[in-house]
């Protein structure tokens, strides 16, 4: 692998996705994904099928970078993303707060 030829290291850090974090949305969250469900139609289901894949694709995930030598985090468990601060301007992207955790 490239990183192990150059003597250094290299990680696959998993975003966070506002859905898979145990946070709270704060009123800006939730009025923004209001927003953007209303433009969105049938994104609920888009959203549904990515919640019962969570588990099976964060595990696959962590065994392709275990086998591949690399070093896996996923920040959708990380506790600074679970404050009850305006973190997230739609369900991916983070505020300048959220990208400063």
């Amino acid at each position: 692998m490239l990183a192990k030829h150059n003597s250094t290291t290299a990680s696959f850090v998993l975003q966070p996705f506002a859905p898979w974090i145990n946070k709270s949305l704060t009123s800006q969250e939730t009025e923004l994904f209001e927003l953007l469900d209303q433009e969105a139609e049938g994104f609920s289901r888009v959203l549904s099928e990515l919640a019962e894949r969570k588990q099976q694709y964060t595990q696959d995930l962590q065994a392709i970078c275990t086998r591949t030598g690399l070093k896996f985090l996923d920040l959708n468990v990380a506790s600074e993303l679970q404050q009850p601060e305006w973190l997230f301007v739609d369900r991916v992207h983070l505020t300048d707060a959220g990208y400063s955790v």
